[in-house]
């Protein structure tokens, strides 16, 4: 198994966790179940031969162990290093290949995944971030729109004329609802102008004193001193045979 397929796999052996304790001793025997055990392991060497566990410290190749430090400060998960040992001279070295947790308790108790390196981490988000950009980049190539007249101009699709469409037509019910306002307003003042056109028509003494005030303004234009007096005669004329 490739290390991106480990980092897409989880793996949960529901029976063995029934029948048995899972604990930091008993974790390795667990995990040689799972499907990231490598059956070429000096573990897997040692276990056939039926040689004692201590024999894997001093063989070359690739062999499993639990992190016991680990282990003992957090019981909830437990870590199985994945180790490279190599030999130069008298002195065993060992390289960390690869990472792996077992939860050690709650609902999910045994479930075994690979912890990925900081190199598929940085791998993963770069492609992520990738293929966003392009998707992003592609949806705003698809909105813009060349003419000879007026260059690059923006298309703001469907959504912008809808959003358009939606405040002209609440400018459209405001100017009607003014518009109605006023035409009510219009009708009520044409309503009382009639009412008062229909009450002059039927007093004539009112008729009659409106077109002779009228006159008499007319006459007060000249600034006439004896018009004047001519005017308050008039005046008094009217209000005595009213």
């Amino acid at each position: 198994m490739s290390r991106p397929e480990e980092f897409q796999k989880t793996w949960r052996f529901e029976n063995w966790i029934h029948l048995n304790v899972l604990n930091k001793h008993s974790v390795l025997d667990y995990f040689q179940h799972s499907d990231f055990y490598d059956k070429t392991c000096i573990n897997e060497k040692v276990k056939q031969q039926r040689l004692h566990p201590s024999v894997v410290t001093k063989l070359e190749g690739v062999y499993y162990e639990p992190d016991m430090v680990t282990c003992k400060d957090d019981p909830t998960y437990f870590v199985i290093r994945k180790l490279q040992r190599t030999r130069v001279g008298e002195v065993y070295q060992d390289k960390v290949l690869a990472l792996y947790y077992v939860l050690g308790q709650g609902p999910m108790q045994g479930l075994v995944y690979a912890l990925p390196d900081i190199h598929s981490v940085l791998c993963y988000n770069i492609s992520t971030a990738q293929y966003y950009a392009a998707v992003a980049f592609k949806e705003l190539h698809s909105h813009v729109v060349y003419n000879r007249g007026k260059e690059h101009t923006w298309d703001h699709g469907e959504e912008f004329d809808d959003v358009k469409k939606t405040k002209v037509s609440k400018k459209e019910l405001e100017a009607k609802s003014r518009a109605g306002r006023n035409e009510d307003g219009g009708s009520d003042e044409r309503e009382d102008e009639a009412s008062s056109d229909d009450r002059n028509a039927d007093d004539p003494v009112d008729r009659g004193m409106s077109s002779a005030l009228v006159r008499d303004v007319l006459d007060a234009t000249i600034q006439n001193p004896e018009d004047m007096e001519t005017i308050k005669r008039r005046a008094a004329i009217r209000k005595a045979a009213a």
